[in-house]
Formats: structure tokens, sequence, C-alpha cells
């Protein structure tokens, strides 16, 4: 009950980024397509430019980067265990808020990364010599999104599972050293 006004401020934001998402054309998804094509160029060296009303085009390599491939909703889903997953956790209010923000930026940063990968290894793959019968790339690119989202929100989990029990570990152990001094 203590961490109700937490959860609905998540569900909030959770189901505010996807009607925007749900209604929102390349040029209002600016915010995460941009640096995703910056975040794909620098990592390839493939260049993009902005195309109102399409995304991120590269005309020689033939790739788009439009508002399906923004990973809004991989950002939602990381966002979304991020505080459903440890707010519980955190001792007073103020850190939980901070935990929001935290968990927004990191589920951000996170999404720049992986959706820049996925795009990466996408090129790379309709490239190649592999699709035969039902594999095709619209199928290879699925389960890629997928191997690779789940992968990383996997990944990101464990990782934010330590760094929280390694704070808890922490402050215990300060309240205690303190408990001993008093």
């Amino acid at each position: 009950l203590q961490n109700a006004i937490f959860y609905i401020l998540t569900l909030f934001i959770a189901f505010g980024l996807k009607y925007h998402y749900s209604q929102a054309r390349s040029d209002d998804l600016i915010w995460v397509l941009g640096p995703t094509a910056a975040l794909v160029e620098y990592i390839s060296g493939i260049s993009f430019e902005k195309e109102v009303y399409t995304g991120y085009v590269n005309h020689e390599h033939r790739i788009i980067i439009a508002p399906s491939c923004a990973g809004v909703n991989f950002f939602i889903i990381a966002f979304c265990m991020v505080v459903f997953s440890f707010i519980h956790h955190l001792p007073r209010k103020r850190i939980k808020f901070f935990w929001l923000a935290i968990g927004m930026l990191g589920a951000y940063a996170l999404t720049l990364l992986v959706n820049s990968l996925r795009i990466i290894s996408s090129i790379y793959f309709y490239n190649a010599d592999i699709y035969h019968g039902w594999i095709t790339p619209q199928r290879v690119h699925r389960l890629e999104g997928i191997v690779i989202y789940f992968f990383f929100l996997c990944l990101f989990y464990i990782i934010i599972n330590k760094g929280i029990h390694h704070y808890l570990r922490r402050t215990a152990a300060k309240r205690k050293s303190c408990n001993r001094s008093n």
C-alpha cells in the first residue's frame, strides 16, 4: 500500500508513453529516433539523414529507421520492470521518487543502445544469404528482435538486482555501525 502511488505513477507514465507512441509520427518520435539513428551511424559507419514524415534514411543501403523501429514498447517494458521489480526494496519516499527518475533514464539509455544494436544486426542479417522457404527477412527480423530485447532485459534486471542488493547491504551495514557507536 505504501508503494501504491509509485505503481500508479508508473502505470500513468507507461500508458502515456504507449498512447503517445500509438498516435506518433516520425517527427513526434525524434526524441528516440534521432539518438538511435546517431548511435547506429556511429557504430556502423552508415550515415542517415532525417526525412520528414519517414524517419532516418540511408538510400544507398535502402534502410529506414522509422517509428516502428523506435523501441518505445521496449522502453516501456524496461521502465516498468525497473519500478515494479525493485521499488518495494527502497526504504524512503525520496529515494523512491529518485528511483523513478533513474529508472526512466536507465530504461531510455538501454533502449537507445539495444535498439541500435538490433538495427545494426538487422542490416547485416538482411544482407546475409540465409533466406529460403519459411525463413524470410521479416521472420528473422522478428526473431532477432525477440532474442535481443529479451537478452538485454534479463541482463538489465540482473545488473540492477545486484546493484540494489549491494546498496541495501551497504545501507544496513551503515545503520548497524551507527547504532553501535550510539
